[in-house]
């Protein structure tokens, strides 16, 4: 469990179209605020109790979903806004039924390279290197990718 003071955020990397976080509620929760790729997807208070039958409060594990997002390399952030967010994880999905609007590009390259692609990802495509060479998220786009690393090796481009 990650407990985020308020004005924290956390940030992790995914693959996948769908996304769930898991959280937990608590007498003091604060909102949450969560950004895939930059974009506010959600907010939602972590202060929300369960009543049993016998009005009974229970403060639980609790699961949001942010769905149809595209397949890729995604950015997931997580702030805690005006009070403490117990966050648990997050969950990556590929809910493609198939991987017909799938696209790979494969190659070579050497750092400081740009590869440019002819037709744009529908998001940040997930990118394999291999040998010596490597990438960094923030060199990764829709329409491109610049390589870095220690040499030459060979990359494989992957999403929609």
């Amino acid at each position: 469990q990650a407990l985020l003071a308020p004005g924290e955020k956390a940030t992790l990397w995914a693959v996948g179209t769908d996304f769930s976080l898991a959280y937990v509620d608590t007498t003091d929760g604060g909102e949450m605020l969560v950004r895939i790729d930059g974009q506010e997807k959600l907010r939602l208070l972590t202060n929300q109790p369960f009543f049993t039958i016998g009005q009974q409060l229970i403060f639980l594990e609790n699961r949001r979903g942010i769905r149809d997002l595209g397949y890729g390399l995604h950015q997931i952030e997580v702030e805690a806004l005006d009070g403490p967010v117990a966050l648990l994880g997050a969950y990556s999905y590929d809910t493609r039924p198939n991987r017909s609007t799938e696209r790979q590009y494969s190659g070579l390259a050497s750092p400081g390279e740009t590869v440019s692609f002819s037709r744009p990802f529908k998001t940040r495509p997930l990118v394999i290197c291999q040998g010596e060479l490597a990438v960094s998220w923030q060199d990764i786009s829709t329409t491109q990718v610049t390589f870095s690393g220690k040499g030459s090796g060979t990359f494989t481009v992957i999403g929609e």
